[in-house]
This record gives C-alpha cells, sequence and structure tokens, in this order.
C-alpha cells in the first residue's frame, strides 16, 4: 500500500505568506486612519467601518451565515468577548493612541505585540517560549527601534512617555486577548460567518457612541475622498486582515503569528517612501533585515508542529 505523500513546502509555508498580508493593510490603516481621525471622531469611524464591513462580508456567505445562525445562542458570550476585544477595544483605543502621541513611540511601543500575544498565550494557553523564539522576538524588537528611531541614538534618547502610549499599550492588551482566546476558545462558525457576525456586533454595540458624538457636533465622512478612505478601511484594514490573522492563528497559534506583526513598520517605512516621497535610508535596510532575521526564526520553530496543524485553507 502506498504511503500518503508529505506535505509540500508550498502547503507548509502557506500560512506564513498569509501572515504577510494583514500587518501591511494594518500599516496602511495607520495612515488612512490619521487621514481621518483629524476629521471623523474614532467614536464614529469604528462602528461606520465595521458595519459597512459587516454589510460586505454578509454579501460573500449570506446562506451559510442562514445555516449557521442557531449558533449564535450557544456562542453569544464569546461572541461578545471577540466583538469587545478585536473590534471595539483595539480599534478606538489605537485611533486615540495615534491622536495623542508621536509616530516614534507608537512604532516602538507596536513592537511589543508579540511579547503581549506571548505574556497572553502563556497564561491562557500555557504556551513557553523556546531560546530560538526569545532571540526573535528580541532581534525583531530591536530592528523596529531602529526603524522607529531612524537609526538615530538621539532620537531614542529623547523619546518621553505620552498618553498615546498607554492607549497603544491597552490596544495591543485587547488584541493578544483575543487572538488567545480565538485559539483557545474554538467556535463552530465557519470563518465568514464568524467575522460577519462579530463585525456586526462590534458595530452595533458602537452605534450609541456614534450617536453621542454625532449629537455633540462630531462630523460624518461627508466627502468623496473621506468616503472612500472609509470604505478601504473596512475592506481590507477591517475585513480582510480579520479573516486572515483568524486563519493564521488556527493555523500556526498566536505566538507565531505575532511575529508577523513587527512587519507593520517595515510595510509602513515603504509605504512613506512610495505614496509621500520620503528617502530610503541605511537604517531603513539595517532593521528591515534585523525584523526578517526575527521572523525568520519563529517560522523555523513553528515548522516543527504537526502539519496539520499549521495549514490554512
Amino acid at each position: 500500500m502506498p504511503k500518503p505523500p508529505h506535505p509540500t513546502p508550498e502547503r507548509d509555508y502557506a500560512p506564513f505568506f498569509w501572515l504577510l498580508l494583514p500587518p501591511l493593510f494594518w500599516a496602511s490603516n495607520i495612515v488612512a486612519g490619521r487621514a481621518v481621525v483629524d476629521t471623523v471622531s474614532p467614536f464614529t469611524l469604528t462602528p461606520l467601518r465595521w458595519l459597512l464591513g459587516a454589510f460586505l462580508l454578509s454579501l460573500l456567505c449570506g446562506r451559510q451565515l442562514w445555516r449557521e445562525r442557531f449558533l449564535v445562542r450557544e456562542e453569544w458570550p464569546k461572541l461578545i468577548l471577540y466583538s469587545i476585544t478585536a473590534i471595539i477595544g483595539v480599534n478606538i483605543l489605537a485611533y486615540f493612541a495615534v491622536l495623542h502621541t508621536e509616530a516614534v513611540n507608537a512604532a516602538i511601543v507596536n513592537g511589543l505585540l508579540p511579547i503581549v500575544i506571548i505574556l497572553a498565550s502563556w497564561i491562557g494557553l500555557g504556551e513557553r517560549l523556546t531560546r530560538r523564539q526569545t532571540l526573535g522576538v528580541t532581534i525583531s524588537f530591536l530592528g523596529i527601534v531602529v526603524v522607529a528611531a531612524r537609526g538615530s541614538l538621539d532620537v531614542l534618547l529623547g523619546l518621553q512617555l505620552n498618553p498615546g502610549d498607554l492607549f497603544m499599550l491597552a490596544a495591543l492588551t485587547m488584541w493578544g486577548t483575543y487572538s488567545v482566546a480565538y485559539r483557545r476558545f474554538k467556535t463552530r462558525f465557519s470563518p465568514l460567518p464568524f467575522a460577519t457576525i462579530i463585525a456586526f456586533l462590534g458595530a452595533l454595540l458602537t452605534l450609541p457612541l456614534m450617536v453621542w458624538d454625532i449629537g455633540t457636533g462630531g462630523r460624518l465622512p461627508d466627502t468623496p475622498q473621506l468616503m472612500g478612505i472609509v470604505v478601504y478601511i473596512a475592506l481590507f484594514p477591517s475585513c480582510a486582515a480579520l479573516l486572515i490573522w483568524n486563519r493564521a492563528v488556527a493555523a500556526v497559534g498566536p505566538n507565531t503569528a505575532g511575529y508577523f506583526t513587527n512587519l507593520i513598520p517595515v510595510y509602513g517605512s515603504l509605504l512613506a517612501v512610495g505614496l509621500l516621497g520620503e528617502a530610503f535610508h541605511p537604517y531603513h535596510i539595517v532593521g528591515i533585515f534585523l525584523i526578517f532575521v526575527g521572523i525568520y526564526f519563529a517560522v523555523v520553530s513553528a515548522r516543527t508542529a504537526p502539519p496539520d496543524a499549521r495549514r490554512i485553507g
């Protein structure tokens, strides 16, 4: 009897290639968010992006969502938890963070996300860090510091804590909690209906904040440019990033997936060079190299897991 074929390298590495996309979408969200939140409050932007996101997702999975509707009654406590952490808390806190801190601070604090996820995994899943993973975390974080500080020790020494740094740290804690909870408390929903429901719940729970915000003088996106940015945020940093992240966490675990969030400053720098015409400096090369070295250690460690546990799709 012939032996079953071994998983191909492409299938082994598929989750890691997918994980290259969410950081790109989130990096673009930082640029888009800063362009919007000066005009549209986070209390209005958050329900708008997720209400639109839930509508778009429902167009893709309407029949499937209807077939799985009975699961809402069974899993509503988990769905509320996922909505509060992944949809409400992380978005509102992150938008407030970019309003009340410097870009350098935000990039460095955001680099703590893998560490936050590792701590949450240790508490919630009992997962421990290997020496190789510890080295990867350290090298990647060093790369983020190099990029954020623009290769200047003076910039690094001149950093001052801002209220926005605490908002960003709270947002990271929310996302770490969500990532670990999604891994631990298995859902019976299919990926698309699951994302649709928590997006809709997040929008519904934050709708009173938008009503209050508009009633006290807040502004809706009322120009083609603002509306276009909101649609983009709903499509990619919201829906696409959430779907890919969920499947990646299910395949490789929150710890390994968390390493890839260190690509956010890499993508942010490349977007600044490509879209804003900023110069590409040697410190970019050094920082990006260090970040990828750290991610390499994470990928090598993760590939020791059974193939079925790493598969996406």
